[in-house]
This record gives structure tokens, C-alpha cells and sequence, in this order.
């Protein structure tokens, strides 16, 4: 029986519509009463069609996948006939980055019935063909478990890799370095047991099988406090600390400034809160002063209390607030800009590309060091003027950036305060460059 889902956070390409019939044998045409979501996947960097790549079609209201995984053909194409609805796409490859990138928001695809939905989707090398791979079926030692996510986590427990069961069950971790790992699955009222795991250097490592056992009650709750802003309701879910993954069935919103998760494993997680395009952030001297909220649970139900405040706004390139398709931008050093934000001294901005490295601006030493400093009377920024980016935006590449508003303290310019940054899930754009002619 599939279990009900909280939404996780993807990223897709927008579909385009295409409408079908059928015959019913005698030659009289009538509607499909199914739909058709079909993916084309190419190499970002030349357009080659890629054959190979695992598709797994999940269900936006349930966020439990629809079918088993599908596997582009030679054409670079996976299709599936799905009943009516929304549904996203997580695509997986050997030697690939995975779409959408690790913590970006999901864009529904809408199928009706009798059409067909289409999209077409780049993934860009990794660069590493010496990776493997570790795969096998997740059960609850009778049925198999779908829409669990799998995480292996190398012996040192610093580095983790992960990925979702199918309809059946079956997970496939892609791009895991020779190593051995610990692979344990995460599910809203399940345990997990953990199985040992060896890479060897571009091998496949298979029936690497997880059982999970029913019965974690653990309850996650708390109050969320809202700073220099009016009260709201934010989105609350506990994710992996490595993997950042959402742990399913674990996101909630907040009612009257509280929220509860219930039925949550031992472990040890981040909560996240705020992360949908609100109007709020997580307080961001919150995390300065102590790390991000983390969350241990053991058997005991377990409070953790946070502060949102109002987000910094950003004039452009963004895409819009209602979804997560990025502004495309036609030219390697765009100018970003802002809305002036109260109280704020100066500005910080910050540039992150599809692997989730920050490639200019930022801070370092434990955010101790504010990378670029900017007056509050400034209130654009061209990309890299300083000459400081680790690396130049590329064509047809997808990126995000972000501004954060800093204040002296007390008036001091040599102590400062974050007093707000923009929404984790705006300021996304893709470059494309005009084509010469």
C-alpha cells in the first residue's frame, strides 16, 4: 500500500502539451483515459541524447512514485502512461548530476487525460568516471517500501550519498567514490537497519537490500518565533545533515507559530524552516551564532524552538516566487538587484552553481569573514566585479544567488549582526547566450 507524502524539494524543466487519441478498434476515436508524461534527456555541455538514465516519476500530491523507474532509451527518451494529475521527475545517472540539483524546489508537471506531457532536461558530467555504484530493494521484510530515501554514508560519517526507492522498492545510489559505506533508509514512522556496503573504483555494487521495521513514534515539535515581521505560517521539515534530503513524511506547516512531526526515527537531522518562497527567512544571526537548529532524536520526544524574519527581496534575475523556473539571462555577468532592506549597513552577495558551491561572494572562516562588502546606499551588483569569482558562469548552466543584510552592532562597523538574507528558493536563472548568426 503506498503511504501519503510531504512534498520534497526538485527541480524540472516547464512541459509542453501535446494532445492524443485512441481508437477503439472499429475506428472510432475516444479519449485516453490516461496520460503520457514522457522525458528526453541530453548532455548539458553538447546536446548529445543520453540512453541509460534512471527516471523516477513521483506523484506531487502524495510525493510517492508512480511506477518503477524508467530508463531512457537509445533516443535519450523514458515514457510512462500515468493516470491524470501532477507529478515531478528525479533524474539519475552514472558519471552525472543528478536533476533536479540537491535542495531546489519542484516544479509539477500536469497531465491530462488523454494528452501527452514533455520535457526535456540536461544533465552535465561529473568529471569523475571512476565512481560506482550501490543499489538494491528496500522492504519491510515482506513488502516492498516505496518512496524511502537511502543513504550511504562512508566510514568516516562525513560524506553521504543517496537516493529514493521506486515503486517496487528499488533504489540505485549513483557516483559513490571506491569506499565502504553504511546504507540505512529514512522513512516517517520506520526504523532502518544498516548494511555494509564496498565500492570498488567504477563498479557497481549490488543487492545491497535494507529492511525497515515499523513502529517510530518519536515526536519533533516546537514555536517559531517571528523578528521585525508579522506573524505568518512557515513550512517546517527535517532533512539529512549530509545529504539534505527531506526525510519523508516529515514536512509540516505551522499553526498559531507551532508545528509537530510525529512518527520520526532516531537520528540526528537539521530542521529547516521556511524554505518555500514566504516572505520569511530562517534568522540568519540564528545560524551565525549557532549553526544550523539540529535536531537529536533518541527515543524521546524532542522541542526545538526557532526565529523566522522577513526575507530580503530580490528585483532581478529571479524567478517568480510561485515556482521555481529560472529567469533565463543572456549574458555571462549579469547585473543582480535588490530591494533596499531597514536597518541594514551593508550587503554581502553570494553566487552558487548547480553543484551547490558558493562561486562568488559568500563568506568564509565560519562566516566570520564577509567575502564582499557592500553599502546600504548600493543596491546592484555586476557578477564578479571585483575579479573574485572562483569560476565564470557558464552557457547553459543553471545558477542561484542570494543577498544578505548585515548591521553594525551597536554602531560599531567592527562587530556586525546578519539581519536578514533573500528566500532560499529565489534568485534562480539559467544562462543562455543569443546565438551568433
Amino acid at each position: 500500500m503506498l503511504r501519503s507524502r510531504s512534498s520534497t524539494y526538485l527541480f524540472i524543466a516547464l512541459a509542453t502539451l501535446a494532445v492524443g487519441a485512441c481508437s477503439d478498434g472499429g475506428g472510432k476515436k475516444h479519449s485516453d483515459p490516461m496520460g503520457t508524461l514522457s522525458v528526453t534527456v541530453r548532455d548539458g555541455a553538447d546536446s548529445t541524447l543520453l540512453a541509460g538514465v534512471r527516471v523516477l516519476v513521483f506523484d506531487a500530491n502524495t510525493n510517492q512514485p508512480a511506477a518503477d523507474a524508467l530508463t531512457t532509451n537509445s533516443s535519450g527518451v523514458a515514457s510512462e502512461k500515468v493516470a491524470p494529475g501532477t507529478y515531478y521527475v528525479k533524474l539519475s545517472a552514472l558519471h552525472y548530476e543528478s536533476s533536479p540539483a540537491a535542495g531546489v524546489s519542484a516544479l509539477p508537471l500536469n497531465v491530462v487525460k488523454g494528452q501527452a506531457t514533455s520535457t526535456e532536461i540536461n544533465l552535465f558530467a561529473t568529471g569523475d568516471t571512476s565512481t560506482g555504484s550501490i543499489s538494491g530493494k528496500v522492504s519491510d521484510g515482506t513488502a516492498a517500501m516505496a518512496g524511502v530515501l537511502v543513504v550511504a554514508t562512508d566510514v568516516g560519517g562525513s560524506v553521504a550519498y543517496s537516493s529514493t526507492s521506486d515503486q517496487s522498492g528499488y533504489y540505485v545510489i549513483y557516483n559513490t567514490p571506491a569506499s565502504t559505506y553504511k546504507v540505512k533508509a529514512w522513512d516517517a514512522g520506520y526504523g532502518s537497519n544498516e548494511v555494509d556496503a564496498t565500492v570498488v573504483q567504477a563498479t557497481a555494487t549490488p543487492n545491497i537490500d535494507v529492511t525497515l521495521t515499523a513502529g517510530a513514534g518519536v515526536t519533533v515539535s516546537g514555536a517559531v518565533t517571528f523578528l521585525a515581521t508579522n506573524n505568518g505560517e512557515v513550512d517546517v521539515s527535517l532533512v539529512h545533515p549530509l545529504t539534505r534530503d527531506v526525510i519523508p513524511g516529515t514536512l509540516t506547516h505551522t499553526s498559531a507559530q507551532a508545528y509537530s512531526i510525529a512518527s520520526v526515527p532516531d537520528g540526528d537531522y537539521i530542521a529547516r524552516a521556511t524554505f518555500e518562497n514566504d516572505s520569511f527567512v530562517l534568522d540568519p544571526d540564528w545560524i551565525v551564532k549557532f549553526g544550523e537548529p539540529t535536531v537529536a532524536v533518541a527515543g524521546v520526544d524532542v522541542v526545538r524552538d526557532f526565529s523566522v524574519t522577513g526575507s530580503v527581496s530580490l528585483s532581478g534575475p529571479t524567478n517568480p516566487a510561485e515556482d521555481t523556473t529560472p529567469v533565463v539571462v543572456d549574458t555571462l555577468t549579469p547585473t543582480f538587484t535588490w530591494v533596499a532592506y531597514p536597518s541594514t549597513s551593508d550587503y554581502v552577495i553570494e553566487v552558487i552553481n548547480a553543484s551547490g558551491q558558493v562561486i562568488w561572494g559568500g563568506f568564509s572562516n565560519n562566516w566570520a569573514t564577509k567575502n564582499i562588502v557592500m553599502p546600504a546606499s548600493q543596491l546592484s551588483a555586476v557578477y564578479s566585479f571585483d575579479g573574485l569569482a572562483t569560476e565564470p558562469l557558464v552557457d547553459g548552466k543553471t545558477y542561484r544567488w542570494r543577498i544578505y543584510a548585515s548591521k553594525d552592532a551597536n554602531g560599531n562597523s567592527g562587530g556586525w549582526n546578519l539581519i536578514s538574507a533573500s528566500e532560499d528558493q529565489r534568485g534562480i536563472f539559467k544562462v543562455v547566450l543569443p546565438v551568433a548568426p
